[in-house]
């Protein structure tokens, strides 16, 4: 007669492989959940400087707009400094429009690069 295994017919036999395999699945589950946190945090921190970039480019647009093109002037290079980052604007002029390039860095060292093209003969003054 053939021997039965002793892991499956007896308790001693079976309870450490069962713990074993739950403990691995327990692990397993607690570090992806880690790394999906780790990347949830990456995110928001993208979003929140990507948010930052866009009311820096408003901000930085609406200047030069009122101090600039309401008076038809065009200045080549324009620096602005503002609480959350520092925008320098860039004007190439092409023919009756010009086209403006916001270069945008937030105080966290996050760049962002913008490029707006406008009527340069429109005198269209910005809202107060």
């Amino acid at each position: 007669m053939k021997k039965q295994s002793h892991s499956i017919h007896h308790e001693k036999g079976f309870i450490l492989p069962s713990v074993l395999f739950l403990t691995t699945i327990v692990l397993l589950y607690f570090s992806s959940s880690l790394l999906t946190y780790k990347h949830d945090v990456q995110l928001t921190f993208n979003l929140i400087e990507q948010v930052k970039s866009q009311t820096l480019f408003q901000m930085a647009y609406m200047q030069y707009k009122t101090d600039y093109l309401s008076q038809n002037i065009i200045e080549e290079d324009v620096d602005y400094s503002f609480p959350t980052g520092e925008v320098k604007v860039k004007v190439i002029e092409l023919g009756n429009n010009i086209q403006l390039e916001f270069i945008i860095q937030t105080n966290n060292n996050f760049n962002f690069f913008v490029t707006k093209s406008s009527n340069s003969f429109t005198n269209v003054k910005a809202p107060i």
